[in-house]
């Protein structure tokens, strides 16, 4: 997806948009650059909260924080505590900070 199809979308009703896997050195961008302008435009499209990984993950390690977040969530937890719930249950498993650091909740809430 590029930038200009995420910025023509039309998130008004969508509470969550997962972003991950990312190459931010792709195209010469730095980081920071990258990652804010990728969840600023899901956030001006409507999107409420945004997850994102600041560097490439592995799909097994994404798929488990996922699942073990919206487990939380669907228990009515707030989203940011199955957010943190969820980083500490990877945590748990995997000591090294490349597994859990790279996700963010971004949420305009």
């Amino acid at each position: 997806m590029t930038a200009y199809e995420a910025m023509n979308l039309y998130l008004q009703s969508t509470e969550f948009v997962a972003l991950s896997a990312f190459e931010p050195g792709l195209g010469g961008v730095q980081l920071g650059e990258f990652v804010f302008g990728m969840q600023r435009l899901f956030v001006v499209s409507g999107a409420q909260n945004v997850i994102i990984s600041l560097f490439k993950v592995s799909d097994e390690i994404t798929t488990e924080l996922m699942l073990v977040f919206y487990k939380n969530w669907n228990k009515y937890m707030s989203k940011h505590d199955a957010f943190v719930l969820a980083k500490k249950s990877i945590m748990t498993r995997y000591d090294m900070p490349k597994y859990w650091g790279s996700f963010i909740l971004i949420t305009t809430e």
